[in-house]
């Protein structure tokens, strides 16, 4: 596991430094990408989810989604919670799939609302709030 985090880390790098040049929705998405994944296996191999992640993560949807995405990012964060106490109790590679399924399928709709509101012009001191978010992180 620790090659692959090396290897997101040098890509991590490789898009700072493409950012740095020129801000476009693919350095986002794939910085966005790369530090999800470099998080999640953080988060499997510590086995807990840091309580200011979640209250941020609940705190921005709540702000932002207008409704649109509440249904369907509490149904998913609740099947995630699911598949993570499936996976404590048992333990085993079916459950740690679930449990990926799970986490992949909750990045991929909180991506959509954030990329809809990168993309709305209603949105834009919130864009540029994102984008420092994500320098910081990628700064890491």
């Amino acid at each position: 596991m620790e090659e692959v985090k090396k290897i997101l880390k040098s890509q991590l790098d490789r898009e700072k430094e493409s950012i740095k040049r020129e801000l476009t929705l693919s350095n986002l998405d794939a910085i966005y990408k790369i530090t999800g994944t470099l998080c999640n296996i953080h988060e499997l191999e510590c086995a807990e989810m840091p309580t200011v992640l979640s209250e941020a993560s609940e705190n921005l949807i709540k702000k932002y989604s207008n409704g649109k995405y509440d249904k369907n990012i509490d149904e998913l964060y609740n099947r995630y919670i699911l598949a993570k106490e499936a996976y404590k109790e048992n333990g085993d590679q079916a459950h740690r799939d679930k449990l990926m399924e799970c986490v992949g399928r909750l990045m991929v709709e909180v991506y959509d609302m954030l990329s809809s509101m990168v993309m709305d012009s209603d949105f834009a001191d919130e864009r540029k709030e994102i984008q420092k978010q994500i320098r910081k992180l990628a700064d890491m």
